[in-house]
């Protein structure tokens, strides 16, 4: 018996000019990314044990999350979906290239543009992660990423993307 399975997305000539069915797929994938990365966060922010080891898992958790939450949005922008957007590239590009990789870069115009973002300008601060129970702290102003906010944003674009997903079902362009 084989155990495989997938999904097929048919080309088909009709009514419609396009269908945002392809991106569809990909944030759908996203959400689960997210759903993911928000249960890891719980989890590890309330397991015991070395605060250094946990602070890196929460961190690799977070990037993780903002990189899916990144891609989503960027696939939205193809589609034309209007959910409001939370800017989530700023908050994965702190993480991911200000702190991970361009420390040393002080004269970078992208990493200065977030730094005014994030308030780490003005002093010595190269930058500020707090992670909380249900939220991060960004910046020395208490810029504050709320694990609700990102739930409640999820529900709005999974609900967008059942529809088109029913959308491509009934044009025969989606079938399991």
């Amino acid at each position: 018996m084989n155990n495989d399975f997938g999904i097929k997305v048919y080309r088909k000539k009709s009514n419609l000019k396009s269908h945002p069915l392809i991106f569809t797929i990909y944030i759908m994938g996203y959400i689960v990314g997210v759903k993911k990365g928000i249960n890891r966060y719980s989890k590890y922010y309330n397991t015991r044990g070395d605060k250094v080891n946990l602070t890196l898992v929460l961190f690799h958790t977070l990037s993780s999350l903002l990189e899916d939450l990144h891609c989503i949005e960027m696939y939205l922008s193809k589609i034309n979906v209007p959910v409001n957007s939370y800017s989530w590239k700023h908050y994965r590009n702190y993480i991911r290239h200000d702190i991970r990789d361009n420390l040393e870069l002080y004269d970078d115009n992208r990493k200065k543009e977030r730094s005014k973002i994030f308030h780490t300008n003005n002093s010595d601060l190269e930058f500020l992660l707090i992670f909380k129970k249900n939220n991060i702290v960004f910046g020395d102003t208490k810029i504050v990423l709320k694990l609700k906010d990102i739930k409640n944003y999820i529900k709005k674009v999974e609900c967008i993307m059942n529809k088109n997903i029913n959308d491509a079902k009934n044009f025969g362009l989606l079938k399991n």
